[in-house]
């Protein structure tokens, strides 16, 4: 019998967690134990300062950490440490059901590599167990774990838990945070950094020293700190203020709206003309298909494709191209979009960014109040809105997808699954998901920026009474009497009920008339507190994982 996906997911979860955790400290202890063995003359202790050992440990941690974490980052996250968990739980990224189930698995899989160690390695005594440096109080101790603990969860938290187009190198810097989080603290507590860690020998050996309570405090509140801080800088929108490093470099490319009008002025060009037929202009950078960057000055000794630049990427301060061709009339058209939904407000947006003037967009509404399930927003679907000038506002909100599950509806099987890691390497842009009000919303503030896109809310349209020459539609306030509109284009944006289609069809004498399928889908809504007591579902929301 299939296991429910729930179930499944923290088997899977459990099982990746008692082998990580074990691998990755039985290879740690098994280096801390060689490292400590006497020499036959002078006897290392754990707190040694000898530089050789100090670094052969610490190394030894780092590269263990690092390689088990990218081997089982997939199954379970690669967390091996219950400071780790605790941050993940606090900044929701594991539910807290989760964590209960992790916590204990990271002990016993602890236990279980210092035991091997001990059976397998020759001699009687653990050395590779925590211990305060000569000196050094229970308070300093508690500090340094701290501290310790900090720089490794907070790592974890920038590299892993905030995706960026880098995460999948994550491993290493985790690994060298570990790294260093030993060669500072080795001498003076032992470098716990992970209750785990701290823990197991303790069991084996069956010996607790009085202060080993610091082992867990430190750490706890190590993680609690940095996920606070993790959590206080996303509130802040700190990839705003620094700029966004995981985008191409834009440094010193002028507005979109002056690569338009270079752009424009090319296309106005005749189909035999060349680039000659252009004043000498500004330089430009320009991104081929081959990816490489061009700089080009259009001029009389231009010979370069144009039809082969996909990307304006820098526009130096120099005066735009002119060129002998008047502006075409036909951006001066009354274009009138019917429907402000997601629809019409890309449509809108569209037009206005293609250099069209005169844009109406009618509502019935009375004001854009959004609702509905998330969206999933591709990567060239992400490469429009950027262009569209909105993709930022929501990159910084959606969540960026690691993966996909597609399942079998009454079985609960998964008949498909999808690494999306790949994907913004391979494309630029990520594959995300956002709620249906962070996309149309970011849309309706893009289009209100536009001089050229005015909206007439509480507007019904009611009937289009003719299509030619030009069309013209009735429309009716909802206070006030009917009137008729002449425009040049009517786009309808106006959903399954929409007047427009129906006289389209019934001019073309198809039938326009709605038939029933007898089948039905629903949509229920949640908010997140109504879920707080179903980690299964709190399970679904937490991740970034998709679920079909």
């Amino acid at each position: 019998m299939a296991l429910r996906a729930p179930v499944r997911d923290y088997l899977v979860s459990v099982i990746g967690e008692l082998v990580g955790t074990f691998l990755f400290l039985f290879f740690a202890f098994a280096a801390a134990q060689t490292a400590n063995q006497p020499n036959g003359t002078t006897p290392l202790t754990p707190n040694a300062t000898d530089t050789s050992k100090l670094l052969y440990i610490a190394l030894a941690f780092g590269a263990s950490l690092a390689a088990n974490v990218w081997i089982f980052f997939r199954v379970s996250g690669g967390q091996f440490n219950p400071a780790v968990t605790l941050a993940l739980v606090l900044i929701r990224a594991v539910s807290p059901m989760k964590a209960l189930l992790l916590v204990p698995t990271q002990l016993v899989g602890g236990i279980l590599a210092a035991l091997v160690v001990k059976a397998i390695i020759p001699g009687d005594d653990i050395l590779f167990a925590v211990s305060l440096g000569p000196g050094v109080t229970d308070v300093q101790g508690l500090f340094i774990e701290l501290l310790l603990t900090f720089m490794l969860v907070f790592t974890i938290l920038m590299l892993v838990a905030e995706k960026t187009k880098s995460t999948f190198v994550a491993p290493i810097g985790i690994g060298i945070s570990l790294f260093i989080g030993h060669l500072v603290g080795i001498f003076w507590t032992g470098a716990g950094i992970n209750p785990a860690r701290a823990f197991s020998p303790a069991v084996v050996q069956a010996s607790f020293p009085i202060y080993h309570w610091i082992y867990w405090l430190g750490p706890a509140v190590g993680s609690f700190l940095a996920a606070a801080l993790y959590l206080g800088l996303k509130a802040m929108k700190y990839e705003l203020v620094g700029g966004d490093a995981d985008k191409e470099k834009r440094e010193e490319r002028l507005s979109m709206q002056q690569a338009d009008l270079i752009i424009e002025t090319l296309r106005g060009l005749p189909s035999d003309a060349s680039l000659t037929d252009l004043k000498r202009g500004p330089e430009i950078r320009v991104l081929g298909d081959d990816m490489k960057i061009r700089k080009s000055r259009f001029g009389s000794n231009d010979s370069a494709n144009f039809s082969s630049w996909v990307r304006v990427e820098e526009i130096s301060e120099c005066p735009l191209p002119t060129s002998n061709k008047s502006p075409n009339p036909r951006r001066a058209s009354r274009i009138v979009v019917i429907g402000a939904g997601m629809g019409g407000l890309s449509c809108a947006l569209s037009l206005a960014k293609e250099g069209f003037t005169n844009i109406e967009v009618y509502e019935t509404a009375s004001n854009l109040g959004f609702v509905g399930a998330g969206i999933q927003l591709a990567p060239n679907m992400a490469k429009i809105l950027d262009r569209l000038g909105c993709w930022k506002e929501i990159e910084a909100e959606a969540i960026d997808l690691k993966e996909t599950s597609i399942r079998q509806g009454d079985s609960d099987t998964e008949l498909a699954h999808v690494d999306l890691l790949y994907i913004r390497d391979t494309y630029k842009y990520p594959h995300m998901v956002g709620h249906r009000s962070l996309l149309a919303g970011a849309m309706y503030e893009a289009c209100k920026k536009e001089n050229n896109i005015k909206f007439h809310f509480s507007v019904e349209a009611e009937a289009v009474e003719s299509f030619g020459p030009k069309p013209f539609l009735r429309v009716k306030p909802r206070e006030g009497d009917s009137y008729t509109i002449e425009a040049d284009v009517i786009l309808a944006s106006d959903g399954i009920k929409s007047i427009v289609r129906l006289k389209i069809l019934s001019e073309l004498n198809h039938d326009a008339h709605i038939t029933d399928t007898h089948q039905a889908s629903y949509r229920i809504m949640l908010k997140r507190e109504e879920m707080e007591n179903d980690p299964e579902l709190l399970e679904l929301i937490n991740g970034d994982k998709v679920t079909r």
